[in-house]
C-alpha cells in the first residue's frame, strides 16, 4: 500500500480537505509534477465572443497521462484547479465535484429547460470543439456544462475569454 501511486482522482479528492494556503502550496507542487507527465499542449484564449462548432460523438475518446476525465485534463492544462469552473458557452456554474455544498447551493430553481434544478446538471464535463480556424481534425477541450455538451454536431456559442486546450495524444478505444 505504501508503493500505490496517487491518481488524479486522489488529488482532486484530497483538495477539499485543505485550507487555503495548503491547497495553493499542494497545487503549486502537484502541478509541476503533472506538468512533466502531460506533453506540451497549445492553449488558446477566446479573445471576444464567437462561435464554435461541438464535436459529434467523442466518448470513444480518452485523456492520455491515465487522466481520468477531460475536463481535468483541461483543470492540469491551464493550472485552473478550483472546484468551481463556468461553462465556457452558457456561463453557468459548474463543478468537478458535484456533491461540494457550493453546487447544491447554486442548483436550486429551474435549470435552462424549465425543469428542476440539480447538482448533476452542474456536472463539469470537458466538451470537444472543433474551431473553424484549425483543421476539423484538431479537437480542442473546454468547460462545458451538460446541457451545452449535449449539442453534438451543432455550432455553440463561446464565451470571451475562455480558455481551450489543444486536445493531445488521446487514447482512442
Amino acid at each position: 500500500m505504501a508503493n500505490q501511486e496517487l491518481t488524479i482522482e486522489d488529488i482532486f479528492r484530497a483538495l477539499n480537505c485543505f485550507n487555503e494556503s495548503q491547497r495553493v502550496e499542494f497545487l503549486a507542487q502537484k502541478t509541476i509534477e503533472m506538468k512533466k507527465i502531460l506533453p506540451k499542449v497549445d492553449v488558446l484564449e477566446a479573445l471576444r465572443d464567437t462561435t464554435v462548432i461541438n464535436a459529434g460523438d467523442t466518448s470513444n475518446r480518452h485523456p492520455c497521462c491515465n487522466i481520468e476525465a477531460w475536463h481535468k485534463y483541461w483543470q492540469i492544462a491551464t493550472s485552473e484547479f478550483g472546484n468551481q469552473m463556468i461553462c465556457s458557452s452558457c456561463g453557468k456554474p459548474i463543478f468537478s465535484d458535484v456533491t461540494d455544498e457550493n453546487c447544491r447551493k447554486v442548483s436550486q430553481g429551474l435549470d435552462e429547460d424549465g425543469n428542476p434544478d440539480t447538482p448533476d446538471k452542474h456536472c463539469a464535463l470537458g466538451g470537444h470543439v472543433l474551431i473553424e480556424q484549425y483543421s476539423t481534425e484538431k479537437y480542442f477541450i473546454t468547460p462545458l456544462c451538460p446541457h451545452c455538451n449535449n449539442k453534438h454536431e451543432k455550432t455553440v456559442p463561446l464565451r470571451k475569454g475562455s480558455l481551450l486546450v489543444k486536445e493531445e495524444k488521446a487514447e482512442i478505444q
